[in-house]
């Protein structure tokens, strides 16, 4: 009768070693917060601890009792690996977005820097050979300064007859 009753209570630690492992692998919800968590490391140390178990134990256990260890090892290791893929491909997709915004934040400055290297050009073809940017033959800022001198001159001109009439 004791021999079941240990049975029992061994049977019944695996199971909540493979509760706490499926919790830890985020397979089921936290009975305290109802809330899906997951902690690989944690569940690797669960995982570790069954296989110590069943090393320790080989040999000093039922075969009923050896295959339902067997299997929840199997199972945990199968979800644990699932999950782990699943943290390596989002980490990939992580990657891939960042070297794609990389690639097209360069992209717009090699147009930048090209398309200022053409304006340019289309300036210059617009003035044509020997005329400024406003199409005249002479740059508006010599006329406007010739402009200038000729009222100093009107200007001095009167100043004189001013100073000569007195």
């Amino acid at each position: 009768m004791a021999e079941e009753k240990n049975k029992q209570l061994f049977l019944s630690l695996i199971y909540s070693f493979q509760m706490q492992g499926m919790m830890q692998l985020g397979k089921l919800s936290n009975p305290m917060t109802n809330k899906s968590e997951r902690e690989l490391d944690g569940a690797q140390v669960t995982i570790d601890m069954l296989d110590m178990m069943k090393e320790k134990t080989k040999n000093n256990i039922g075969d009923d009792e050896s295959r339902f260890l067997s299997q929840v090892i199997a199972d945990l290791k199968l979800n644990y690996v699932e999950e782990r893929d699943k943290d390596q491909k989002a980490d990939l997709k992580v990657e891939e977005k960042k070297e794609e915004a990389k690639e097209t934040s360069e992209q717009p400055e090699e147009k930048k820097e090209d398309s200022s290297k053409e304006e340019p050009k289309k300036a210059e073809s617009k003035k044509g050979p020997g005329k400024h940017e406003t199409g005249t033959e002479k740059p508006l800022k010599e006329s406007a300064k010739k402009e200038p001198e000729a009222d100093s001159v009107n200007q001095g001109e009167s100043n004189s007859k001013d100073d000569s009439g007195k």
